[in-house]
């Protein structure tokens, strides 16, 4: 679920957006809209994404993202009417915004399911001791006394 509110009030607040009609609309994005989005830039923003995690065993390709945008089972998108609409192409970037948004929060899940999918079988619980090799403790320091002249 990815609530855009938050975003369009800040906006609103700073003077930026004064089109808000307060509509409440539960939607997804349609094939029109996902026509217009940049896919490459989707896609390198969500290399840089897993770039920065660390996932360099996450493997993501440009078409996947096409067709995970075309389907919208995966997700639902809370935002007002006039963000989605298509009667102003200044919504094209809002609704790049918001891919890039739904995309991160879908692969940073799905990472997540398929990393701990693969750690289940390898965990093991099992009470341990001060001396266990796994347990490491910071030696304590002695206050030093230091001197001002």
């Amino acid at each position: 679920m990815l609530n855009w509110y938050p975003k369009v009030q800040s906006r609103r607040s700073a003077g930026v957006d004064t089109d808000m009609d307060g509509s409440a609309a539960t939607a997804h994005l349609t094939s029109a809209q996902v026509s217009l989005l940049d896919l490459d830039e989707l896609y390198f923003d969500l290399e840089r994404f897993k770039a920065e995690r660390g996932w360099h065993n996450l493997n993501i390709t440009r078409r996947s993202i096409g067709e995970l945008l075309a389907d919208s089972t995966w997700y639902w998108l809370e935002a007002p009417t006039h963000v989605l609409s298509l009667d102003h192409f200044g919504n094209v970037r809002r609704w790049q915004q918001i891919a890039s948004a739904l995309l991160r929060q879908y692969v940073e899940r799905y990472y997540r399911y398929r990393k701990s999918e693969w750690e289940l079988p390898h965990l093991e619980y099992r009470a341990i001791d001060a001396n266990d090799p796994n347990l490491w403790v910071y030696p304590r320091r002695r206050p030093t006394a230091t001197t001002t002249g």
